[in-house]
């Protein structure tokens, strides 16, 4: 058992998941080795079961176009994730990349979950096999993790994330622009 607890940092500079501090969790569950004899659980950070945790890409490094030719990729924004955690297709943008750019480390693949941190509805989307054969990069207003399908399924963290409890573990910890 895995007891997983997210902290969110948002500001006007930058959108990054950090470290889980045993000082943010509500009491009792402060102390950490309580957490682990209470559940005899390893309590392990987002960092330790993500293979990859990085923001989405910046708008310099793409251009929105009109048309889905090829050699297009496709761009997630905010509207393009329901409240479900569903990635909508039909939302997904056409757009080009600039010249001389790489888009490999923005480029989203099946499994990985997607992590709207910018807005009023903070919310998780996940990634289908579908979805990733479309060639879709993440805008700046997402941050993308990268599950160890080993120790964690991304639809769980979807679902966690998007869950009642989720949702007010992530409006308590994240902050607005200043």
């Amino acid at each position: 058992t895995i007891i997983i607890v997210p902290l969110v940092r948002i500001n006007k500079f930058y959108k990054t998941l950090e470290r889980m501090r045993v000082s943010d969790l509500s009491s009792p569950y402060r102390n950490k080795s309580y957490i682990q004899n209470e559940f005899r659980c390893d309590v392990k950070t987002i960092e330790m079961l993500c293979n990859k945790l990085t923001t989405g890409a910046t708008n310099a490094l793409f251009e929105k176009c009109e048309s889905n030719a090829e050699g297009t990729m496709r761009l997630l924004t905010g509207s393009s994730v329901n409240l479900n955690g569903e990635i909508v297709e039909d939302q997904l943008s056409p757009v080009t990349i600039a010249e001389g750019k790489s888009m490999q480390r923005f480029l989203l693949q099946e499994g990985d979950v997607v992590l709207l941190a910018k807005g009023n509805s903070i919310r998780a989307g996940y990634v289908t096999e579908r979805i990733a054969k479309l060639n879709v990069i993440a805008s700046a207003n997402f941050i993308l993790l990268r599950p160890n399908n080993n120790e964690l399924l991304g639809e769980v963290l979807v679902a966690y994330f998007n869950s009642a409890v989720g949702q007010s573990v992530l409006d308590t910890i994240s902050t607005g622009a200043i």
